[in-house]
């Protein structure tokens, strides 16, 4: 345990700064610290503590806070004070603080940042003054981590009702690891004994939001901007995030899923703008679509591209139907296709999976953030369940039936093909939300049997490092657990799903959008 961090989150209050801590082992603490600084006095070196308040100061607007707007857009960028600068951290009254800011800055202070100033220059005091802060200390935004822990930017503001709710949905779907069980009742506990007018609900959700975050992996933690200015006492000005999405990107170097070297990227990246000039058509999104974005690549893999595109308006005008499909010759090891917008957006009415997939595709060449953020809203509305277990279910039975069930020896990389699958059909079981296209992010949100799981990852260290694994016996794991998969979502019924009334207008709506070019 010793070698695990206690994780902090922490939120200004009226009677000085609430904290959570998730501790090694798994107990939750919480309580309200006087000074930032006791926090410090009793954390680790290796413990992390995250504080919603900034952290480095200079005259210009910090590149942190001029992001953090962006990716939140209305209404929620206007959760984002302007960071003062340091030359008003001294001033005893709003007039002069801004009148400070106004000479350093060229503009004066919102009353939102004068009145969290006292803990600003808290802070800015404790990190010039202490190696050790300077260390465990980061800074966060909590409506950033909610971004990153969902995808998008919350809909309702935290101190109403329907955002209270809406934010603890997000955490409770979180890993248990991060201490995602029981989140209300969490809540709840820590308000009645803190709450009241020091310290409130959301509040508490935003520390909670902070301590989760600093306990999150470290390879899904990102900083606004990825590489952070450092202000004139070396420290940095980011905001720390745990890209927890599914449908985000991972690190190409990420367990499971083949780095694209910078080479096969820039030629990638010139077949499709060739594609485009030659077919008069706007790209909207191209991403891997394979064994190297599935997460089981071998050092020869081809490159299964897929993209999206959109063509003149003119063209969707004609009475004649046209192909709404562009399929390329397949060059070397470039596979490339791809799906015209209409065509996409028929079959996500129809919830197909594939175009869900390729949305949360961990490889991507060309993305419009635009549009693709829109596709991935409306996907998030459709009732995909029962198609996508009938998608799932064919795959994983054509791969095992066709190449392992009844054989004695098998080649074994043909396990992939019906192990991917089988995955989905459990994560279609368990959780609420669509499946993730890629091995990694299928195991690290399902909590596989160790047998199983340490089965896998054998198979994919092996894989990553041979073009060819070869023939072997059956492996009795992988055997038993596609097999009660695909019995399980064969014998599943029906469930009953309530379309979205508006589902249909919406769609033509982004559609008109994405061919007028306002998307």
């Amino acid at each position: 345990m010793e070698s695990h961090p206690a994780c902090y989150g922490v939120d200004g209050c009226r009677g000085g700064w609430f904290w959570v801590a998730l501790l090694p082992g798994g107990e939750i603490q919480s309580g309200i610290a006087a000074r930032l600084g006791e926090l410090v006095d009793r954390a680790r070196d290796m413990d992390r503590i995250f504080v919603d308040t900034p952290i480095g100061l200079q005259a210009e607007p910090r590149e942190c806070d001029l992001l953090a707007r962006k990716i939140l857009g209305r209404p929620r960028a206007s959760s984002v004070f302007p960071a003062p600068a340091r030359d008003a951290l001294r001033s005893s009254n709003y007039e002069e603080a801004s009148q400070r800011n106004r000479a350093a800055a060229g503009k004066g202070l919102t009353k939102q940042t004068y009145a969290i100033m006292p803990k600003i220059r808290e802070v800015d005091d404790l990190l010039r003054a202490s190696e050790k802060a300077r260390k465990i200390v980061r800074e966060v935004h909590p409506e950033v981590c909610f971004r990153g822990f969902a995808g998008h930017a919350m809909k309702f503001t935290k101190a109403s009702p329907q955002g209270f709710e809406e934010r603890v949905r997000v955490l409770e779907e979180l890993p248990p690891d991060l201490g995602a069980m029981d989140v209300r009742r969490k809540v709840e506990d820590m308000f009645a004994r803190h709450g009241g007018s020091d310290v409130a609900r959301d509040d508490i959700v935003d520390a909670m939001t902070a301590a989760m975050t600093a306990a999150a992996h470290p390879s899904v933690l990102h900083t606004l901007p990825e590489q952070p200015e450092r202000d004139s006492f070396g420290l940095p000005m980011e905001m720390v995030f745990a890209d927890m999405s599914l449908r985000s990107p991972i690190p190409a170097n990420a367990p499971g899923n083949a780095a694209i070297s910078p080479a096969a990227r820039n030629r990638i990246k010139e077949r499709l703008v060739g594609i485009g000039r030659q077919h008069s058509v706007r790209i909207l999104l191209a991403v891997e679509s394979g064994s190297r974005a599935w997460g089981f690549p071998s050092p020869d893999s081809d490159f299964d591209v897929r993209f999206l595109y959109v063509r003149p308006r003119d063209w969707y005008l004609s009475i004649n139907s046209r192909r709404d499909v562009i399929e390329c010759p397949i060059t070397d090891i470039l596979d490339i296709n791809g799906w015209d917008i209409r065509k996409a957006l028929g079959l996500l009415l129809k919830a197909n999976p594939v175009l869900s997939e390729w949305l949360c595709s961990p490889v991507r060449y060309m993305v419009n953030e635009a549009c693709t953020q829109r596709l991935m809203a409306l996907a998030d509305r459709v009732a995909f369940e029962r198609p996508a277990r009938y998608h799932y279910l064919h795959l994983g039975r054509s791969a095992y039936d066709a190449k392992i069930r009844g054989r004695e020896t098998v080649a074994l990389k043909k396990y992939f093909y019906a192990i991917r699958p089988a995955l989905a059909l459990r994560w279609l079981r368990e959780r609420p939300d669509p499946p993730p296209m890629d091995l990694p992010r299928l195991r690290a949100g399902l909590q596989l049997e160790t047998g199983l799981d340490e089965a896998i990852e054998r198979l994919l260290i092996a894989k990553a490092g041979s073009s060819e694994l070869g023939t072997g016996r059956r492996i009795g794991d992988l055997d038993r657990f596609v097999e009660e998969e695909l019995a399980i979502a064969d014998a599943a019924g029906a469930p009953d799903v309530d379309r979205d009334p508006d589902l249909l207008d919406d769609a033509n709506r982004a559609f008109r959008e994405i061919v007028d070019g306002e998307l």
